[in-house]
């Protein structure tokens, strides 16, 4: 399937509906509203059966949605007896009921300010953070950080952060206090307001002491936010922590006003933790470098035609993660009902959290004015307001959200192919290494690959093998950085995304390298198709999920759609030096083998009447209990450990190659192994494949006199 349509977003944004069902909802909660929620009977309520309790103000909260029942009068509803409610008694924000996501405008507005309308605020100093000149290579598999967390002792509970409020009574009977933190040598500050009660009609505006700017967010905003987050799962501090918009500059204020008649008593807040940004879209110094902070051999994407829907639909995202700040790339993907809703697809290693998304920001349009130009684009805009993540898998490296906000009105929303391609099939890809200004790289399909992730860090290694779950693209123009993680490949031809960024070890002195990308057809088929293809992607089919244990491989790799009512057969291929353990799920007969179970063997699904997964396991043939890995180094260098290597059966053996002073590794070779470069740019780690048998591995080294 194809979905070529990529059609630029125009201004317009979702509307409150005005249809018929919104009218007869409105005729019924006409009648009911008043019998269930509204003032006067909260009031009636309280003086017949005394102070309402917490759960009991849930109910009434909850029974006035349910009777609302669309978007419009939820949000009335709601609102109204939210404000009844505090009025009453004070809640926390962990009781908060959330208002519907997609049915609310985002309360979050841009408004110019000056210092007069601004009250004074209590400054926090915070020392000048060494080594924060420049933001560090990311490990293999992970997003680029740009960002590091700073506590702050003098903020850091709710009481502490009360003593530093002193308020301000304005002419309209509200209350207003700031707090400002400043951390010398800082491209940026992100603010965490950790969250124990926020009255609901309270305003929080965040600026730049120096700037006319400010970002209001309604209180109604944060509260749906950190309520989002635990709704997901996540009950600790981070997910009770909003991250307010990032400010530029060193310093970063926030303002917090409460409404007439509410007590500062009611609030209870604190801000622990601040994101100290070491680099950010608006980098001048980089931006001045012409080619920013990536490598010189990137292209940059003004210098190309016929990608400008392509352009306009990437983004570049940074996000916070317990005061941690990253950066990845994102692309923007239509559906077929051609909407305009802002579906946005990254990488499973940048978002894999509800958490992790609700801060998301986005900034759109980050390239060069013109070819090669050391000017940032003025349609340059960030959007804030984060996304509800719908799906994220680490088989695909996939991360599949809705923005909460709406991107901007020249932003453009690409096609997708859920059609497996082919090696050779000629690719692209637009994104931000380093946090840079928009690139561009071109080659083509090289292989099919199965990733496997090694250690904590992230770091893995990829096997060829036809019915991988990644593709692996090599260059002939551009390559691949930190910071371009997430971002989509799309089809030379077509121009449409089949996949998304993992990693790589791609280089300008190593164009040969590898990019390895999550297949997007298999990403759609698991889930996507329920929000890309509304009207085709459910109830006419059932899904079969497939895995296979290490030592060999099921095929079709899954997931697969399977018609109701039908079968599916599958084909279970041991690999040298592994049998048949098991083959069972969907029904069929299930298969239990042993070690004469070597040969290719069919395995057919029982009727399909709804999803479910097979499963193939394997195990080594035992005919020794360990293997030998040899060693052998050249002069002008070493390998570690240095051997012989006694291994296991079907298990992999590290080693690391590292060159003497005025060397740099020639070669590695042996036993099926794949070499990854390290982080000090010289040494490599090389990693062999499952071991079956005794084998070799070898190094060279060349002196850098002897280079051509």
């Amino acid at each position: 399937m194809k979905y070529q349509d990529s059609r630029t977003m125009t201004s317009a944004g979702f509307e409150p509906g005005g249809d018929r069902q919104t009218k007869t909802a409105a005729r019924v909660c006409a009648v009911l509203l008043p019998a269930i929620g509204s003032a006067p009977g909260i009031q009636e309520i309280k003086a017949k059966h005394g102070p309402i309790g917490r759960r009991a103000r849930r109910l009434l909260l909850g029974l006035s949605l349910a009777f609302a029942g669309t978007a419009a009068l939820a949000q009335g509803a709601s609102q109204q007896i939210v404000q009844e409610l505090d009025a009453l008694e004070p809640d926390s924000a962990a009781s908060a009921l959330p208002l519907p996501r997609p049915t609310q405008p985002l309360q979050i507005r841009a408004l110019a300010q000056s210092s007069s309308q601004r009250v004074p605020p209590r400054v926090i100093v915070l020392p000048e953070l060494a080594n924060a000149k420049a933001a560090p290579a990311p490990a293999p598999g992970q997003p680029l950080q740009i960002g590091v967390a700073r506590a702050l002792p003098n903020a850091a509970d709710a009481t502490v952060t009360a003593s530093l409020l002193t308020w301000s009574r304005s002419a309209d009977g509200s209350l207003r206090a700031a707090i400002s933190v400043r951390a010398p040598g800082a491209k940026g500050l992100r603010l965490g307001l950790l969250v124990e009660q926020l009255p609901q009609d309270a305003r929080l505006r965040v600026y730049a002491p120096d700037a006319a700017e400010t970002i209001e967010i309604a209180a109604a905003e944060v509260l749906r936010t950190i309520q989002t987050n635990l709704n997901a799962g996540d009950h600790s501090a981070d997910a009770r922590t909003y991250w307010l918009p990032t400010v530029e500059g060193a310093e970063a204020a926030l303002e917090i006003e409460l409404p007439a008649g509410v007590s500062p008593a009611r609030l209870k807040v604190s801000l622990p933790t601040v994101s100290h940004m070491v680099l950010l879209p608006t980098d001048t110094e980089a931006v001045a470098r012409a080619t920013g902070g990536s490598s010189s051999c990137n292209q940059d994407v003004m210098c190309t035609s016929g990608n400008e829907t392509q352009m306009n639909a990437v983004a570049w995202m940074n996000f916070t993660e317990r005061g941690m700040s990253y950066m990845c790339t994102g692309t923007l993907l239509n559906n077929t009902r051609e909407d305009r809703t802002p579906y946005f697809l990254s990488a499973n290693h940048c978002i894999s959290s509800q958490t992790a998304a609700s801060n998301l920001q986005t900034t759109w349009n980050y390239r060069s004015a013109s070819c090669d130009s050391n000017q940032v684009s003025s349609a340059k805009q960030t959007l804030n307001g984060g996304a509800v993540l719908l799906y994220n898998s680490s088989r695909t490296d996939t991360s599949f959200m809705r923005l909460n906000g709406t991107p901007p009105s020249n932003a453009a929303f690409a096609g997708w192919n859920v059609n497996p391609v082919t090696t050779g099939t000629a690719v692209f890809g637009i994104h931000n290494p380093q946090g840079d200004l928009q690139k561009y790289s071109s080659g083509q399909i090289s292989q099919n690959v199965t990733c496997t992730t090694l250690y904590p860090d992230g770091s893995f290694w990829c096997t060829p093998s036809t019915l991988g779950n990644f593709y692996n693209a090599t260059f002939s123009i551009g390559i691949t950085e930190g910071g371009s993680s997430g971002s989509a490949l799309f089809t030379s031809s077509g121009r449409q995304v089949i996949g998304q960024l993992y990693g790589g070890n791609s280089a300008c002195n190593y164009r040969k390298g590898d990019n390895y990308y999550g297949r997007f057809d298999l990403a759609y088929n698991a889930a996507l198709k329920t929000w890309l293809s509304p009207t085709t992607g459910g109830g006419s089919a059932y899904t079969v999920t497939t895995s296979a244990g290490a030592g060999g491989t099921i095929s079709p790799s899954g997931p697969v759609s399977v018609a109701p009512g039908q079968t599916q057969k599958f084909t279970v291929t041991p690999n040298a030096g592994y049998y048949i353990a098991s083959i069972k799920g969907c029904g069929g007969t299930e298969f239990t083998g042993d070690s004469t179970s070597t040969a290719v063997r069919s395995y057919t699904t029982g009727v399909i009447t709804s999803n479910c997964a097979v499963s193939a396991s394997f195990a080594a043939i035992r005919t020794t209990s360990a293997y030998t890995v040899t060693v052998s180094a050249g002069a002008g260098g070493t390998i570690s450990p240095p051997g012989p290597v006694s291994v296991a059966p079907g298990q992999t053996q590290k080693f690391t190659v590292t060159p003497d002073s005025g060397y740099y590794v020639a070669s590695i070779k042996g036993c099926n192994g794949r070499r990854f470069l390290n982080a000090d740019g010289s040494s490599f780690t090389y990693v062999t494949g499952a071991i079956t048998s005794n084998c070799k591995v070898s190094a060279s080294f060349n002196s850098y006199w002897n280079y051509r």
